[in-house]
């Protein structure tokens, strides 16, 4: 099993997409769980959700009308800017090289070599047409649902307005 989420982290690296599974859900409950949170998390979180409002605020360090200017820009140097973030897609010559690297077009290339070895120019055109066509497939149709799910994205607003009470 953990050979299995080893390739699939690998996969994912690969294929930039690490970005897409790095949050971690709450524990359903129970033992059976395959996310881990350390205890003193689970309890820290039990905590702040029985605890009264104003203690919940005073230990948060901020108060019912939020943070001050100040407070944020400590915030935000101390922990970064809240945003998602977005990984940088893949260039064409590398999407074209994972198109091509998998198991069906690496036998298929191989049998394609060993009918230009064995002299067997018909076959071996045939194989390679495959390859091509299988690779060239598989790079427009990935293509085209990258750019159909970032158009779907751009439909997705994950903007907020924050209001707060200037100094000045």
């Amino acid at each position: 099993m953990q050979t299995l989420k080893n390739l699939f982290r690998a996969f994912l690296r690969s294929h930039r997409m690490a970005g897409l599974f790095g949050r971690q859900p709450m524990p359903a409950g129970g033992p059976s769980t395959a996310v881990t949170v350390p205890a003193a998390q689970v309890q820290a979180l039990q905590s702040a959700a029985c605890s009264p409002v104003a203690a919940l605020l005073q230990q948060l360090d901020t108060s019912s009308r939020g943070l001050s200017p100040e407070q944020v820009r400590q915030r935000q140097l101390r922990h970064g800017p809240n945003e998602v973030a977005h990984e940088k897609p893949l260039p064409a010559w590398k999407h074209l090289w994972h198109c091509y690297r998998n198991p069906f077009n690496l036998l298929l290339t191989l049998l394609a070599v060993v009918s230009y070895v064995t002299e067997d120019e018909k076959a071996t055109i045939v194989i390679a047409s495959m390859v091509l066509l299988s690779t060239l497939l598989r790079f427009v149709q990935e293509g085209r649902s990258r750019r159909a799910a970032a158009r779907l994205q751009a439909l997705v607003s994950n903007r907020v307005t924050v209001r707060r009470k200037t100094d000045a």
